[in-house]
């Protein structure tokens, strides 16, 4: 067996009808993560993002568009996999999650990371 490591990664829409701090509760609760912290992120415009890390995965939510959201996940620490295109697509898995979970409207990114 070969000793390259792969990663995942996952984006996802969530649409939901309040504001970001809100769902980042539900999407702890339904996820069972203790919290994900929303805060103003580092750069400019400062916009809030919520972010966990849990279970060697990093969980970024963001704010696309009125009642739209942006949820993405991936490994920790799986720069070299990225680059090298070892990332497995788990956008289908994280929807369909979300979907049952949380009862919330979601379908995969078009574009997801790595």
């Amino acid at each position: 067996m070969g000793s390259e490591s792969y990663g995942a990664s996952a984006s996802v829409v969530v649409r939901y009808d309040g504001p970001i701090d809100q769902l980042a509760a539900i999407l702890a609760r339904c996820l069972g993560v203790n919290e994900i912290l929303v805060e103003p992120s580092e750069d400019p415009p400062y916009e809030l993002v919520g972010s966990v890390e849990v279970m060697g995965m990093e969980i970024w939510l963001n704010t696309t568009a009125p009642n739209e959201y942006c949820v993405k996940m991936e490994t920790t620490n799986s720069h070299e996999e990225v680059f090298a295109g070892r990332m497995h697509d788990l956008s289908m898995w994280l929807s369909r999650l979300i979907q049952t979970a949380c009862d919330l409207e979601s379908i995969p990114s078009e574009v997801t990371s790595g």
